[in-house]
């Protein structure tokens, strides 16, 4: 079904993602947040909150380096892992949360003139 789906594409992406992280780590967190998506759903938080911190720490780096490119994406992965936090009712981690936060937060100042 589609967690088995959405764990097969992890797999896969985790392979590219080792041989070419510049490229593949985007492409990886994505896979990583769709399968927290599929964990949730089956009831699973505590898998779900899992595969969304790694999802959000697949793509910090690439999000500090280029954040106007990968914030869409960050602030979704930030969000269901505040979703999921709560559903397993765990604490987020302000460690890994607070950095994205404030930088989500500067760009969407910074952008107020614009669209979104």
């Amino acid at each position: 079904g589609a967690l088995a789906a959405a764990r097969e594409a992890v797999a896969i992406r985790r392979e590219l993602a080792a041989a070419r992280p510049e490229v593949y780590r985007p492409n990886l967190a994505t896979s990583l947040i769709n399968l927290g998506s599929r964990l949730s759903e089956n009831g699973d938080a505590a898998a779900a909150l899992s595969a969304a911190q790694e999802a959000i720490k697949t793509l910090a780096p690439a999000f500090h380096a280029l954040p106007r490119r990968h914030a869409a994406l960050m602030r979704v992965m930030a969000e269901d892992y505040l979703a999921y936090c709560d559903e397993a009712d765990i604490e987020p981690d302000a460690a890994l949360l607070d950095p994205i936060i404030a930088k989500l937060k500067r760009l969407a100042d910074e952008g107020d003139g614009e669209a979104g």
